[in-house]
Order: structure tokens, then C-alpha cells, then sequence
């Protein structure tokens, strides 16, 4: 049983403007009982939203979730919007992979094409809006989520700032590993936490984390790889961006290969970009650390990639 209505939708709307064209001397009263019953709605719509909906939906709306919007909100320059719609769908013609972060800048780059004096922001929530009225659908990349009890990363917690309290911040270090596939389209992403094996040092102290708690525990999965990453995305974004004109007129699938040289120069600029306030709060955030985080984040600006 479907859910009654309080509004006709534009598909209504349009349906009901062929109703009247098909039998124009139908009364408008006539016409809302009709509508009420056909569309469902909750109550028969006024003479006055009749008329309305008759005078301005003579023609079938373009929005590919006309069958829940009621209204047709207008944008503000529709004719970058269509370059926008065209340049997706000539991308996806042609198997070419972009995301949302793509169309972002895509956007952005037809707009100061056009000489637009209006600051235009192309946020988030502006994608979700386009993707929905023009039917285009994305994936999200899913990373690692482990489950793991509140209590287990407590106690690991608690384990590690006993440890740690017995080094000075500068002699605490904390190792991962992430992939860098820099010629991977951004739609996939694949990682994996190893664990190093190492020799037998005398003054060196390695634990390892609780299953499931590097999350929580490990100051670079609380923040700092993802920044890095980030940055990383970024120049990638602007390489494919740079690229695509020609990438389509030729082999789709080189849209994101990179020298590896350049890919390099990128990470080195990526983690000069990752702020000495990023590493710090990451540190601070997994609780592992007692004090001198302040002096801690001092001494990172001699570190080089």
C-alpha cells in the first residue's frame, strides 16, 4: 500500500497537465478529485495549485528524481550545469573513471572558464544535489572497520601509557604501512596492516596493539596517514583533471598513470603538507602519551621524508 501524499510530485504534475490538455473542458475541481485519488494525496488540492500545476508543467521534467521532488528549483547558471552533466556522461561514454571530488573541480574549472564574477561554491553538499537530480550514483571507498569492545582498547590504552611513561616523547615512535597506488583510479582502495618483523635490539622496545585497536591506539591510523593521503589525492585529482581532454580522445585506461618519479615528488610534497598540529593531535588523541607533546611537536620539524 503506498504512502499517502500532501503534494503532487512534478511526474503529478506533468501527468495531470496531459489529463487537462486530453479533456480541456474538464473542470478544474473536477481535475483535483481526479488528482487526489489518482496521485493518492492525502487531501484534493486547491483550484489555485491546479492552475499552477497545469501552467508550468507543460513539459516533462529532466530531473531524474522527478517521481519524489515537488518542485523544480531553479540553479543559478544552468548552462554550467549542462556542461557538466555532458562532460560526466562523455566520460562515462567513453569509461572513463572519475569521482565526486573530479566533478568538483571540473566544476570549478567551468566556472572561471565562464568569466562568473559570483563566488560559486561546488561544496559536498552542492554533488550531492547534482548526483541526485541528474540520476548519477557513486561508491564510497570502504576501509578497515574492526569491531572491537570498548574495554580491549581501554585496556591496551592503559598498557602503552605505562610503557610510554617511561620514554621522553622523542625516543616514542609509532610505524605503519600504507599502500601508495598512485596510478589506481580513486574509486578502489586497498591496505593492509602488516606487522614488521625486526631483530633483536637491546634498547629497543617494540608492542604490539590489541587486535582490532589500531584505530584507537595508533597515532597514524588516527589521522595522520589519512592526511597524508589526502594531499596525495589531491595532486592526483589535479594530474587527472590536467589530462582528461586528451585522455579522451585516446586510451581511457591512462587517465591516472603517473611517472613513478613524479608519484614520488608528490608523497614528499604530501608530507611536508601534513601540519606538525595533524601528527601532535594524533598523538594526543590515542592517549598513549603522558606529556610533552608540546615538545614533542617541536622537535617533527626536523623530519624529512
Amino acid at each position: 500500500m503506498k504512502t499517502p501524499k500532501t503534494r503532487m510530485t512534478l511526474d503529478d504534475k506533468h501527468e495531470l497537465y496531459i489529463k487537462h490538455i486530453s479533456n480541456p473542458s474538464t473542470k478544474y475541481s473536477d481535475l483535483a478529485i481526479w488528482a487526489a485519488e489518482s496521485f493518492g494525496l492525502v487531501s484534493i488540492p486547491t483550484k489555485s495549485a491546479i492552475c499552477k500545476a497545469i501552467k508550468h508543467n507543460a513539459t516533462k521534467s529532466q530531473r531524474a528524481d522527478s517521481h519524489a521532488r515537488t518542485r523544480e528549483r531553479r540553479v543559478s547558471r544552468p548552462d554550467i550545469e549542462l556542461q557538466l552533466v555532458q562532460w560526466v556522461l562523455r566520460c562515462e561514454e567513453l569509461g572513463v573513471c572519475i569521482t565526486g571530488d573530479l566533478i568538483r573541480k571540473q566544476a570549478d574549472v567551468f566556472s572561471n572558464a565562464s568569466g562568473i564574477t559570483t563566488n560559486l561554491k561546488f561544496s559536498k553538499g552542492w554533488l550531492h544535489k547534482f548526483q541526485r537530480k541528474h540520476g548519477f550514483t557513486s561508491k564510497r571507498q570502504r576501509g578497515e572497520a574492526g569491531s572491537v569492545p570498548q574495554a580491549v582498547v581501554e585496556s591496551g590504552r592503559a598498557k602503552m601509557l605505562q610503557i610510554t611513561a617511561g620514554y621522553t616523547p622523542s625516543n616514542i615512535f609509532n610505524l605503519d604501512e600504507t599502500s601508495f597506488l598512485y596510478c589506481l583510479s580513486p574509486h578502489r582502495s586497498i591496505t593492509r596492516n602488516c606487522v614488521p618483523e625486526g631483530t633483536n635490539l637491546s634498547n629497543i622496545n617494540l608492542q604490539l596493539l590489541p587486535p582490532n585497536t589500531t584505530p584507537y591506539l595508533q597515532p597514524q591510523d588516527a589521522g595522520i596517514i589519512a592526511s597524508f593521503k589526502a594531499k596525495v589525492k589531491q595532486r592526483q585529482l589535479q594530474n587527472a583533471l590536467d589530462q582528461i581532454d586528451s585522455v579522451m580522445a585516446g586510451r581511457q585506461d591512462r587517465l591516472y598513470e603517473v611517472p613513478l618519479v613524479e608519484a614520488m615528488g608528490w608523497a614528499k610534497d604530501a608530507w611536508r603538507d601534513v601540519t606538525e598540529t595533524t601528527i601532535k593531535n594524533c598523538w594526543a588523541r590515542t592517549g598513549i602519551l603522558d606529556e610533552g607533546l608540546s615538545v614533542f611537536a617541536r622537535q617533527l620539524s626536523g623530519m624529512a621524508l
